[in-house]
C-alpha cells in the first residue's frame, strides 16, 4: 500500500508511539532532555544578572564568558544523548523492533542551530530548515555525517517540504512560547538574599517555576525529536515504494515480437 502521509499522519504516528512507549521515552526525556531544561531555565536567569554585573563590577569572581561556555558544553552533551537515544528508540518503535538501549550513537554529531540575525535571512533560513530537517536521523540511523547528511536529507524531503514546513511553524512557535515564558529570574532569590536579621531568605515559588517550565520543555523536545523521525521514516518509505514502482514497471515492459 501506498503512503500518502501528511501532518495528521505525522501527529498520529507521534501520538501513537509516544502513547505506547511512553515509559521508555519518558525515562530518555528525564535522563537528558529534563537536565537540559533546566540549565536552559538556570542560564537564563543567571546570565543577565552577571553581564549586568560585570560591566559595574569588573572584580566579580565569575565571568559571563564562563558561563557561556560551561553552558554550551552542557547543552552540546545532553541534546546530542538525548536526541540520538531518542531517534534511535522510535525508529525501532515504528517497526516493532528490540530497542538499543539509551547509548548514543558514536557517530552522531551535533547539529548548530541556524540564528535569524536579519529578516530578509528569514525565507533562506526556513528553506534550508526544511530541506535539512531530516539531518539528525540521517545521521543517528544511516551513520553519515557532513555535506553527505545534507545531501541525503534534501533527497528524502522532497514531496514532504510542505508538512516540514508545517512542522517547524509548529514546533517553532511551540518552543518560542516556552522558552519566553521563563522569566528572568533574580540572582538574589536564587542563591538566596540577605535579609534585615543578616540571615540567608529563600524562594521556593523560582525553584517550582523553573522545574515546571522545563518539564514543558521536555515534553517539547521529546514531541519534536519523534515526529522528525516519524518523518525521516516516512519519507524514506516513499522513496522506497517509488522504487520498487519503477523497477516493476520496467521488468513488466511489454514486449513486441514483431521489432
Amino acid at each position: 500500500m501506498e503512503l500518502k502521509p501528511d501532518t495528521w499522519a505525522i501527529y498520529s504516528e507521534t501520538s501513537r508511539i509516544t502513547k505506547d512507549h511512553s515509559g521508555h521515552l519518558l525515562a530518555l526525556s528525564a535522563i537528558f532532555f529534563l537536565p537540559l531544561s533546566c540549565f536552559y531555565a538556570i542560564y537564563i536567569s543567571l546570565s543577565f544578572k552577571l553581564l549586568n554585573h560585570f560591566y559595574y563590577n569588573q572584580n566579580q569572581s565569575i565571568n559571563p564568558l564562563f558561563l557561556y561556555l560551561l553552558y554550551s558544553i552542557v547543552a552540546m552533551f545532553f541534546s546530542v544523548c538525548g536526541v540520538s537515544s531518542i531517534t534511535y528508540s522510535v525508529f525501532h518503535a515504528f517497526y516493532g523492533t528490540q530497542f538499543l538501549g539509551i547509548t548514543p550513537s558514536p557517530y552522531f554529531i551535533g547539529i548548530s542551530s541556524v540564528v535569524l540575525v536579519v529578516l530578509p535571512m528569514l525565507c533562506v533560513v526556513m528553506y534550508l530548515q526544511v530541506r535539512w530537517i531530516l539531518v539528525p536521523a540521517v545521521v543517528v540511523l544511516e551513520s553519515c555525517w557532513g555535506l553527505e547528511a545534507l545531501r541525503r536529507s534534501a533527497s528524502l524531503i522532497k514531496g514532504m517540504k510542505k508538512v516540514a514546513l508545517i512542522l517547524l511553524l509548529f514546533f517553532g512557535l511551540m518552543e518560542g512560547i516556552a522558552l519566553w515564558s521563563i522569566p528572568v529570574m533574580n540572582i538574589n532569590l536564587l542563591m538566596g538574599s540577605q535579609n534585615g536579621t543578616g540571615r540567608t531568605t529563600f524562594d521556593w515559588d523560582i525553584v517550582l517555576g523553573i522545574v515546571g517550565k522545563s518539564l514543558l520543555l521536555m515534553i517539547y523536545l521529546l514531541y519534536n525529536t519523534v515526529a522528525n523521525t516519524v518523518l525521516y521514516i516516512l519519507c524514506k518509505g516513499i522513496i522506497h515504494h517509488e522504487d520498487n514502482k519503477c523497477v516493476n514497471n520496467y521488468v513488466s515492459l511489454p514486449l513486441d515480437d514483431n521489432v
